[in-house]
């Protein structure tokens, strides 16, 4: 596979928000936007269930013709609305954590055993969290 593969292609303006549906592997398990894709490449969609390989297989000329199809617009518009709505939902990490990474050090033993945002790495809370999980303090680490 070339590298040309991984490469951002040019798209009608009307169009842009594609790329952020096609690289936000929701589509994967989420198959609320199986007819936007299919409506891109119905072929290459159904061979694949790829976003990202039916965005970029797409004809420049089929691009075009949808970004002015009323239809697909909507049907577009509709998905882009979806998608921003998922991604500013609340979600345990923004209720808890207030979306800080309080007090962790970006590549520390602690954070790489335990990746909890919330999780302070204060003195105290490594040896609560040890009990909780019934290992000493000293066997996290190793």
């Amino acid at each position: 596979m070339t590298l040309a593969a991984y490469s951002m292609r040019a798209l009608p303006d009307q169009l842009s928000g594609l790329i952020s549906l096609a690289l936000d592997l929701r589509w994967t398990w989420h198959h609320g936007g199986d007819q936007l894709w299919r409506a891109l490449d119905e072929e290459a969609w159904e061979a694949t269930h790829n976003a990202w390989l039916v965005l970029n297989g797409v004809a420049v000329e089929h691009l075009q013709a949808l970004s002015q199809d009323p239809d697909f617009l909507t049907l577009y518009q509709e998905q882009v609305s979806r998608h921003e709505e998922f991604t500013r939902a609340a979600t345990w990490y923004s209720d808890s954590c207030n979306n800080k990474l309080d007090g962790e050090t970006p590549g520390s033993a602690w954070n790489m055993v335990f990746p909890n945002p919330c999780l302070s790495t204060a003195a105290g809370s490594e040896y609560s969290l040890a009990i909780s999980s019934k290992l000493p303090v000293t066997s996290v680490f190793r």
